[in-house]
């Protein structure tokens, strides 16, 4: 033990600024450039690689449905319910406790008058099918049903949007 901590001091002296090297200090530098670089590359590279991975997942996504498509599909209800409160008025088919909604036109409330017709034209389907307002009563709902789905969807993308960071993370960690 002895023998090899005299070697060991020796070479330290041999080597360093004491005898005129710079030896040391450029071993020094090297292994620290050495540790840095593969800090670098086998750590930081590979994890922001990984976190680029994951957020792209969701940022390329593409959203089912547009806010634009969900606006158009809700204004193309609110045109349906209007051209259809506009017609019924003109039949009088619209009971006295329904006029209320008809008279509001900025709201959905057209959906009761609608819902009133057709509750009535149900009871004759096969002539309100051909010759009534059954048919229309139907598309309209499933507008409305439509436009429904859209909002829930939207809503799901705000939710997937807002923990995308633990959703990335939970994916990233393993089990």
């Amino acid at each position: 033990v002895a023998i090899a901590a005299i070697g060991a001091g020796q070479f330290v002296i041999k080597h360093s600024a004491l005898n005129g090297s710079d030896d040391l200090e450029n071993w020094a530098k090297a292994s620290l450039q050495a540790v840095q670089a593969a800090w670098k590359t086998h750590i930081v590279e590979p994890l922001e690689n990984l976190q680029g991975e994951l957020f792209n997942t969701f940022r390329a996504r593409p959203s089912i449905v547009s806010l634009e498509e969900y606006e158009a599909d809700r204004d193309s209800l609110k045109r349906m319910l209007q051209s259809f409160k506009t017609d019924v008025q003109t039949k009088s088919k619209i009971p006295s406790e329904l006029k209320v909604a008809v008279d509001n036109p900025d709201n959905l409330e057209g959906l009761e008058v609608m819902m009133h017709c057709y509750e009535s034209e149900l009871k004759r389907p096969i002539k309100n099918l051909v010759a009534g307002d059954l048919m229309r009563s139907l598309l309209i709902q499933v507008q409305q049903m439509k436009v429904n789905t859209e909002s829930a969807m939207l809503e799901i993308d705000q939710i997937l949007k807002a923990n995308e960071l633990s959703i990335s993370l939970v994916a990233a960690v393993p089990a």
